[in-house]
């Protein structure tokens, strides 16, 4: 018979952007439940909204206030969660982002650098407060005589991941398949998903040798609440001969895109299951 010191130490995951009607809010409720029986850290702007009870009704699953663009509000979390995990972190989900779809010609500049604040600049702050528990949950991270030896072989592909029975520490951020193809209307936001794309592939090397995994998504069509902003070409917008294309783009994902839900289960199962690692293709 089992005993409570037989039992698997609680690993801890962090998700961010878990408003309900998004993939992070299905991704925490896929960790909170079996197989994968995380202690999920679930991050929202505002815990006390009344919409956010699935979340909060959960015994393993703890709320948390995250502004993802305030560097004060990542630091406030960090201490939080040092507290709660005794400063161990098994898994990140970078999950938290903003569309934006507008002619890239007609962009607003202040629109732009929020889009970068909050799909790139936040996610490069909060992983880099949270790297020190990610570090500390590695069961056998490299000694610094062996490091550089390990970046050269990562860097040209030469370094696979050492096997394990049990994920190393995981940090998982969610692309898009913006970043690779030209989405119309979207240049910005492609620019920035690109961007996470290529920070997430070095920072993959970087953190190969401490025994650290970084994978990011590419997500394709998902119904999600981040394209459910309505907006409108201006009235001397050179695309307006295009205006009904321009809305069924900004609808398209939420109309024939795949469930969260089901997006979720996938992506834990080919991560935390298969062990599938760099880039992951789903949606």
């Amino acid at each position: 018979m089992a005993t409570v010191a037989d039992s698997p130490p609680q690993k801890y995951a962090l998700v961010t952007g878990c408003t309900p009607g998004g993939i992070g809010h299905s991704l925490a409720l896929t960790l909170a439940a079996p197989p994968y029986s995380y202690h999920v850290l679930a991050t929202v702007r505002d815990p006390s909204k009344p919409d956010l009870s699935t979340l909060s009704s959960r015994p393993n699953i703890t709320l948390l206030p995250l502004d993802v663009t305030s560097s004060a509000s990542i630091s406030a979390l960090v201490e939080q969660i040092s507290s709660i995990t005794s400063s161990r972190l098994h898994l990140l989900v970078n999950n938290a982002g903003r569309n934006y779809t507008v002619p890239g010609i007609e962009v607003s500049m202040a629109e732009v650098r929020s889009v970068f604040e909050t799909n790139v600049f936040s996610v490069i702050k909060l992983t880099n407060a949270l790297a020190p528990l990610l570090l500390n949950a590695a069961s056998s991270p490299s000694s610094h005589g062996h490091i550089n030896f390990l970046l050269r072989l990562a860097t040209f592909g030469m370094l696979s991941p050492l096997s394990s029975p049990e994920p190393r520490p995981t940090i998982i951020n969610i692309g898009s398949l913006a970043g690779t193809l030209p989405y119309v209307f979207g240049s910005v936001y492609n620019a920035s998903k690109a961007a996470l794309h290529s920070y997430g592939d070095t920072l993959r090397v970087e953190l190969e040798p401490f025994g650290v995994d970084v994978v990011t998504i590419v997500t394709g069509g998902v119904k999600s609440n981040i394209g459910r902003v309505e907006r409108h070409l201006k009235a001397d917008s050179r695309y307006r001969d295009a205006e009904a294309e321009y809305a069924h783009r900004q609808k398209y994902a939420a109309e024939v895109g795949m469930r969260n839900e089901e997006y979720a289960r996938r992506v834990c199962r080919r991560v935390l299951k298969a062990g599938e690692k760099g880039y992951v293709w789903e949606g």
